[in-house]
């Protein structure tokens, strides 16, 4: 049963690698929609600034 031991503990090593590249890259893509969302909110309050100054 050694083999098992050394096969298992690759292939558990490999899922946890995967698992934790997954969420790291679902926690980018997190903070890039929020930053996006930001930015997009930020330009309309400019442009809603600009119009509102000018009478």
């Amino acid at each position: 049963f050694a083999a098992y031991n050394k096969l298992y503990g690759s292939i558990g090593t490999i899922i946890a690698l995967l698992l934790w590249l997954y969420f790291n890259a679902y926690a980018l893509l997190i903070g890039f929609e929020l930053n996006a969302s930001i930015a997009v909110n930020k330009r309309l309050i400019m442009e809603n600034e600009h119009l509102i100054e000018e009478p």
